[in-house]
């Protein structure tokens, strides 16, 4: 596991108390959290904005998914006839 939180920044603040309670875990990740910062950006909490970005590259999975609405259903029950499947 790997704490990700980069330097003392802020992530709460409250009734003039500033704290940084939040903690930012990861684990077994494919590529480098990249660019973890606390953003100066005003939020309506008394939470800071946590920024990162996860660069994954090309994802693993890049096949398209099939249409399951333009299947042809009959050709797919000829094709299977009077099989029987059962769980192993």
């Amino acid at each position: 596991m790997v704490v990700e939180n980069v330097g003392w920044v802020s992530t709460f603040s409250a009734r003039g108390t500033d704290t940084c309670m939040d903690v930012t875990l990861s684990l077994n990740l494919p590529s480098p959290l990249e660019g973890w910062r606390v953003s100066d950006k005003a939020t309506l909490s008394d939470r800071n904005r946590i920024d990162f970005s996860l660069g994954l590259g090309p994802h693993p999975y890049t096949e398209a998914v099939p249409n399951l609405a333009k299947a042809n259903w009959d050709e797919f029950q000829e094709i299977l006839g009077n099989k029987s499947f059962r769980d192993p």
